[in-house]
């Protein structure tokens, strides 16, 4: 009796559920919007869950990294579609034949009329997204593709918020399970409030995301923040599961370099240009002359011109700036800096980008600047990884420049057991944990 029912527990621990994963960004599309979704799909399958993902064939990607393909786990059935998407009108207005990258707010300058007709035109005409063209033609698709391929549940993974439109009507026609995922906020994101709206606009923004709030059975985030910023727009529970780090090789041998060579990662804006920085920054180094001849601030990524004049005009001598790379290769650089930047937003505690958590598996002490009390702020005293200034708060700036380049000296020791906590095939059983209590 008792080996027929611990066989029958074995049994249905080993059945395996299918989900659907409907993302925007995925491979060969490079940057941080890929990386959540590319190692929960890695993992899902220790944890009984059969992805199937739902994507584009031809997106209005910012960057390409097609090694990230390679991650993939083999057998995973990727559905992709066409998209049309306004940018490319955009381009032949402008004349631009590169694509375009959808964080235009950041720009600096005076902005040219055919940018500001644009930009008033992309928020009051595409809502939620530019990408809403790709909802209706998906729906049709996947309504069809559900009935010859059942699934168990559906996840929607936005930006862009279009896709959770999608996972909204599958839920209403065919009765899935649906988890919808917020790598950021909608209404409460912090370049939303910088977009030139009308009063119809936003209230249909505000529209769409409640009925995306209030119809999933499921909403995670990234971050506490987040978490309560989404609550406050209706009533219901958002759970949190950070971003986090997959662990790769690192080298075994760093080339010896006598620079002291702090890098930032990723995207810059303007409006994030840490001021206080560059000049707190430079007074110390000013007053420690060896430092200063060894320093140097490298910037990889889609980074403003603005911010690299900003740290130039304050002073600091050796700046310099290198294009997106391949995330392979951006690890070596990883590897080999002394130590790293971390800029958040100003005024939003809860933005907590991805590479934050691949700076803490490098395990190298990590300057970070964002709001007091913000979540990266948390994050890194929970880690022990580094040292938190405030954007306008120069006490705390001079304290943690300080604390920085002395841990050089005496030693930097984080709480590997707490960054452990963030691998990704931790939070996918966190993930999986969430999907599964869905059927109980």
């Amino acid at each position: 009796m008792c080996n027929k029912l611990c066989e029958r527990n074995l049994s249905l621990r080993n059945v395996v559920k299918k989900v659907l994963i409907i993302s925007y960004y995925w491979p060969p599309s490079g940057g941080s919007g890929v990386q959540r979704w590319l190692n929960f799909v890695k993992y899902l399958r220790v944890f009984g869950w059969e992805p199937v993902v739902y994507t584009v064939s031809n997106g209005e990607y910012p960057y390409l990294d097609p090694g990230l393909e390679q991650l993939i786990p083999k057998g995973i059935e990727v559905i992709r579609t066409p998209i049309w998407e306004p940018y490319q009108i955009f381009r032949s207005i402008s004349g631009r034949k590169q694509t375009i990258d959808p964080t235009i707010l950041g720009q600096t300058g005076t902005p040219t009329i055919t940018n500001r007709i644009g930009l008033w035109v992309r928020a009051n005409c595409f809502i939620p997204d530019p990408r809403i063209f790709w909802v209706r033609p998906s729906i049709q698709y996947l309504k069809t593709y559900l009935k010859n391929h059942p699934v168990d549940m559906v996840v929607s993974t936005g930006p862009p918020h279009s896709v959770h439109l999608i996972a909204h009507r599958l839920k209403q026609d065919l009765k899935l399970h649906w988890l919808a995922d917020f790598r950021d906020p909608w209404t409460q994101l912090f370049f939303y409030k910088s977009m030139p709206l009308n009063r119809f606009s936003k209230w249909w923004h505000e529209r769409l995301e409640r009925k995306v709030l209030q119809s999933a059975d499921e909403v995670i985030t990234v971050s506490h923040h987040c978490k309560l910023g989404l609550e406050e727009r209706v009533s219901r529970k958002v759970k949190v599961i950070t971003n986090g780090f997959e662990p790769f090789a690192k080298p075994q041998a760093i080339p010896e370099n006598d620079r002291l060579t702090m890098l930032y990662t990723g995207v810059l804006t303007a409006d994030r240009n840490p001021v206080l920085l560059w000049s707190t920054l430079q007074q110390y180094l000013q007053q420690h002359p060896l430092v200063k001849e060894k320093f140097e601030l490298l910037f990889i990524g889609n980074v403003d011109e603005a911010i690299l004049v900003s740290a130039k005009q304050a002073g600091l001598q050796h700046v310099r700036k290198m294009p997106p790379m391949a995330h392979a290769e951006l690890q070596e650089y990883l590897c080999a800096a002394t130590s790293l930047l971390l800029i958040g937003v100003p005024d939003e505690k809860g933005v907590v980008t991805g590479k934050f958590f691949e700076y803490l598996f490098v395990e190298k002490p990590i300057l970070c600047v964002s709001p007091q009390g913000s979540d990266l702020e948390i994050l890194l005293e929970e880690t022990k990884s580094g040292y938190h200034a405030d954007f306008h708060d120069q006490s705390s700036m001079e304290k943690a420049i300080e604390a920085l380049f002395n841990c050089m000296v005496n030693g930097f020791e984080p709480n590997k057991k707490a960054i452990d906590q963030y691998s990704r095939k931790n939070l996918t059983r966190q993930l999986a944990q969430i999907m599964d209590s869905m059927f109980r």
